[in-house]
Formats: C-alpha cells, structure tokens, sequence
C-alpha cells in the first residue's frame, strides 16, 4: 500500500533540475547563507542542517551514492535546498526514475 501511495503522489510533485559546473563561488547575501554538505559527517557542524536531517532521516542514505546537499539559510531556517549528483545515472527518489 506503501509503495502504490508513494506512486500516486510521485504526480503531484514538481522537481527543477539544473545542470552546473563542479567550481562554485561561495554566495553570502544579506542574511542568507549557502551551503554545500559534502558528507554525512558534515551535517553534525551545523545546527540547522542537523535538525533538517533530523526529520529527514531517510535522506542521510543519499550521501552513500554520491550526492551532496545544497541550498540557502537564513539566520533561523532553511529557505532553499537540493542535491548535487557528481556521476552517470543518478536516481530521483521522489519519482523513481532514472536521469
């Protein structure tokens, strides 16, 4: 039943996918700040990513297949985020479907 709910939302979900280069400048606006999460370990420095991931906990498994989490903060919350995916075949989860 799970995996027939999990279909029938994947038709209602938009996802933007954008390609880019593998060099980036580091980004600070007024009061918001962009983040790279290269790995798992790198989520336990921020308190704001940690507590994203805290409720996301089935995303974490994302960073064994080489992805990296991306996206702009503010002082108290996260305004913006994806993941970047450095390879060949990458898998969005949210559809299933192979890019």
């Amino acid at each position: 039943m799970k995996k027939f709910l999990k279909y029938i939302y994947s038709y209602f979900l938009t996802i933007y996918i954008f390609e880019s280069f593998k060099t980036f400048k580091k980004i600070k606006w007024n009061k918001i700040d962009f983040f790279f999460i290269k790995s798992l370990y790198e989520t336990k420095n921020n308190k704001i990513i940690r507590d994203y991931f805290t409720k996301n906990k089935s995303k974490l498994s994302r960073f064994n297949k080489k992805s990296k989490f991306i996206g702009l903060y503010d002082r108290k919350k996260i305004v913006s985020s994806g993941w970047v995916y450095l390879g060949k075949a990458w898998k969005v989860e949210e559809v299933d479907k192979n890019i």
